[in-house]
């Protein structure tokens, strides 16, 4: 099993908060078209989106071979191009949150829709997404997209949590698997605690949210995680009954002898996330780059992107091209619905304001307590 999700969300951390948080000034340069290459075009991401069975028809096609530096955790790209990436590297494929902050760090820089002609066939959600835009330019395309939901065994359906919030109660003691993810456990447990905008809460609200987690820790857990991805194939193996958080492709996660599983949406909703591609400041080789981005967004690649790594796609052609049960995890018909239910969630601020709201760095903190919390207490 290709293993999609075990380094994803991985822990936030002083080191990624330092890169995070730093100022270089805004880059804001022009794409200068490059010809006739012969270095390799430098990408900085996760390892598994740029395989040899997505990435070899571009380089079959081009003759232009892709390097690429994996990524160990979601911030590792602003780390990495803020310590020598820049002039280095032609893409880097961040998570949607990061984009805009990237971009006021002189990290990324803005390009034409008509340098991706593919733009055209995206799913009219992720075409012109707010977050793929900087004071109307854009600065990164959409690659490839998932959720966070309830995960379940199968069998389990009839005990699905109407509510999050009823995983604090008597049936879920010493039932729930919990995993290290911060980011999945504030977007979707803020919002349980009743925040409109789970990343734009108050410090006092962070710590009712984190409060919460620590007691569901202590009391409703039964094991702790690295990752969502280990956690989910915990519960395909063993006696958990759910994820505090899980992933919207669980049900592939399963081997033949193992329980199946099953996703659900309990109230007050959850929350998505959508990694996409950028072009980095000063890139070497931007007319290469670009084409590249153009690449990754067509059917064929899409499809060969989906069926390796399980995730997304943004692209509408893409669907047909899906493995039935790549194609069955989400119901393409009606992202809106979908979309509605688990919104593509954001950072929370990186600086603070003044307003009392809770930063990047106040999560940091906030989940350390989580994290150093025994499980049974």
């Amino acid at each position: 099993m290709h293993n999609a999700l075990s380094t994803m969300h991985t822990s936030l951390t002083r080191r990624h908060l330092l890169a995070l948080t730093g100022s270089l000034g805004l880059a804001g340069r022009r794409v200068a078209p490059v010809r006739g290459q012969a270095e390799p075009l430098r990408i900085l991401g996760w390892g598994h989106y740029f395989s040899e069975a997505v990435t070899g028809r571009f380089t079959a096609e081009t003759g232009i071979p892709v390097e690429v530096t994996p990524i160990g955790a979601v911030d590792d790209v602003v780390l990495f191009l803020r310590t020598g990436g820049i002039g280095l590297y032609d893409l880097v494929a961040p998570t949607s949150g990061l984009l805009q902050h990237m971009a006021g760090l002189g990290l990324i820089q803005s390009f034409d829709d008509a340098a991706i002609p593919s733009i055209a066939g995206l799913f009219p959600q992720f075409r012109a997404p707010d977050w793929a835009f900087l004071d109307g330019a854009r600065i990164a395309v959409p690659v490839l997209w998932g959720s966070l939901a309830a995960v379940l065994p199968e069998e389990m359906s009839d005990s699905a949590p109407a509510s999050w919030l009823d995983l604090m109660g008597e049936p879920f003691a010493r039932r729930v698997l919990m995993s290290d993810d911060p980011l999945g456990h504030y977007w979707i447990w803020n919002l349980a605690t009743g925040a409109t905008d789970p990343t734009r809460v108050s410090r006092e609200q962070l710590d009712a949210t984190t409060e919460l987690l620590v007691a569901m820790k202590t009391s409703q857990a039964t094991s702790w995680d690295s990752s969502i991805y280990n956690a989910m194939r915990r519960l395909a193996r063993g006696r958990n009954l759910v994820g505090s958080v899980g992933w919207q492709s669980a049900p592939v996660l399963s081997l033949p002898e193992e329980r199946k599983l099953a996703v659900f949406h309990p109230d007050p909703g959850d929350a998505s996330f959508c990694d996409n591609m950028a072009l980095v400041a000063e890139a070497p080789h931007p007319e290469a780059a670009l084409a590249f981005i153009d690449y990754m967004i067509g059917a064929q690649t899409q499809a060969d992107l989906m069926n390796t790594t399980n995730w997304a796609t943004v692209t509408e052609g893409a669907v047909a091209l899906l493995t039935p049960e790549i194609a069955g995890l989400l119901d393409y018909g009606d992202l809106d619905a979908h979309l509605q239910r688990s919104p593509v969630r954001g950072y929370p601020p990186f600086t603070d304001d003044g307003d009392d709201t809770a930063t990047y760095f106040d999560w940091v903190v906030a989940w350390d307590r989580v994290r150093g919390t025994p499980v049974g207490g």
